[in-house]
């Protein structure tokens, strides 16, 4: 390893509160989305490294602060003595880590990058790191090497304006030019972030182009229509962020909460909104800036996972099918409010298909499929026990399949139904899973993958 120098005047350099709030908000966000332990920025000096920002999830083990001699072994000296990339997937099949620091902890997977200020000069680092063995993928990789370079922009900036300092330049074209990175940088975050009034209303003043891609509505939407973010509000969760704003407008203190919205089309994403109230330099009280992070995916894994746990429980506990059928169900419409979901049972001759669980979806529908005979053609569920394959009806009025059903579905208020076969560790056809829409409906990728998930289960 190259012999690390710092220099001491770049090292004692501060960074601005502003600047560190922002750097806070970025492992806190890899820590989110790569459901890791921990996210950090560490910063070196000629002697020792210290823990300069930690993500504040309760699984990470380093402290704020927390300083280490360097020639310690910790990952970091690596990636600091050679300026690359260093990735350790799993520190205990490997000699050169395992009486690592970083081992002791219990981190024993690692991926870092150097951060260097302007001059070439070494910052520290930004790593994420895991308890168990990781590989990180690329998509993980990317993500950490696109906020490596947001954090240098930011070093450029604290040197840049130290050498302003120095030469006493303090001209409006050069705050403008800062400021211009500054909102760059917010704009390239792969967050929403937003400046909102502190008045009853929350009034938006600003929100970046992400807002489009998370719930469907442009910033200028949600500028001339500050009503609009909180209208997509859940129903159940409204009154949970209302409180939490006024809380934060009157202590002034961070804003930190999650809750569901509809986005455009109707579905639920989840999010996680972090503020702080912004102060101008009298101390007067100027605004509220934040960030809303999509935590959909973590959201859904904890519910299917709390599904699947109570599901195995069931099953250990020796309970009832229909009592097991019906928990499965429930556990996908709890997690998708639009969803109708049923389980269908081949009979003992494989040839026709009876009723397992379906509590959401019409008494008369339920009854009328009890018993119908396979086949092609037989709807959604009868084709794909009748062929082994899944079956995606989109559009329930115009497919050939439910040609014969098309009233009942009418009446029953059923726009779509995608439906997955259960199998067997055979592959034997055991029933079916189905997943019903009121309106016509295309599943997503996550919806495919949700659909074979439950199947599974169900065998």
């Amino acid at each position: 390893m190259n012999k690390i120098r710092v220099n001491s005047v770049l090292s004692s350099l501060e960074v601005p509160e502003k600047m560190r709030e922002n750097w806070q908000g970025t492992v806190d966000l890899l820590a989110d989305i790569l459901a890791i332990p921990s996210a950090l920025i560490m910063r070196v000096t000629p002697d020792e490294i210290e823990v300069f920002t930690k993500s504040s999830n309760i699984e990470n083990v380093y402290e704020l602060g927390e300083k280490s001699s360097l020639d310690t072994k910790l990952y970091c000296e690596t990636v600091i003595g050679t300026q690359r990339e260093l990735l350790v997937p799993n520190a205990l099949k490997d000699p050169l880590w395992e009486h690592s620091p970083d081992v002791d902890l219990g981190m024993i997977a690692y991926c870092g990058l150097p951060l260097t200020w302007p001059t070439g000069e070494i910052f520290g680092t930004i790593c994420i790191l895991d308890s168990d063995t990781n590989h990180f993928s690329e998509h993980a990789r990317d993500l950490l090497a696109r906020f490596q370079g947001n954090i240098q922009y930011h070093l450029v900036n604290i040197y840049e304006a130290n050498q302003e300092r120095h030469l006493h330049i303090k001209s409006e074209q050069d705050n403008q030019e800062l400021e211009a990175k500054y909102t760059s940088l917010i704009k390239s975050i792969p967050a929403v972030t937003y400046t909102a009034a502190l008045d009853e209303k929350s009034t938006t003043l600003f929100i970046s182009k992400h807002i489009e891609s998370l719930l469907g509505y442009t910033p200028e939407e949600c500028i001339s229509n500050s009503g609009i973010l909180f209208k997509q509000c859940h129903p159940d969760d409204r009154e949970q962020l209302r409180q939490a704003i006024n809380k934060s407008h009157k202590s002034h203190l961070p804003l930190a909460c999650e809750y569901r919205m509809f986005d455009r089309t109707g579905n639920i994403k989840w999010i996680r909104d972090e503020a702080n109230v912004v102060k101008d330099d009298s101390g007067s009280l100027v605004c509220l800036q934040g960030l809303m992070y999509d935590i959909t995916v973590r959201k859904q894994m904890e519910f299917r996972e709390k599904s699947r746990s109570h599901v195995l429980e069931l099953i250990t506990s020796d309970e009832l099918l229909p009592v097991i059928m019906e928990a499965i169900v429930r556990g996908v419409e709890e997690e998708n409010p639009a969803m109708l979901c049923s389980i269908l049972l081949l009979d003992d001759a494989g040839k026709h298909l009876l009723s397992g669980a379906a509590p959401s979806l019409p008494s008369f529908y339920n009854k009328a499929i009890h018993g119908i005979a396979i086949g092609l053609g037989v709807g959604s569920c009868g084709t794909a026990a009748f062929t082994n394959k899944r079956v995606i009806v989109e559009d329930i009025q115009s497919h050939p399949y439910w040609a014969p059903y098309k009233a009942l579905a009418s009446e029953a208020g059923l726009g779509a139904c995608w439906s997955e076969p259960i199998r067997s560790t055979q592959g034997k056809v055991l029933g079916t899973f189905a997943i019903y829409h009121h309106e016509i409906n295309q599943p997503s990728e996550a919806n495919i993958v949700l659909i074979e998930q439950v199947a599974s289960l169900a065998s």
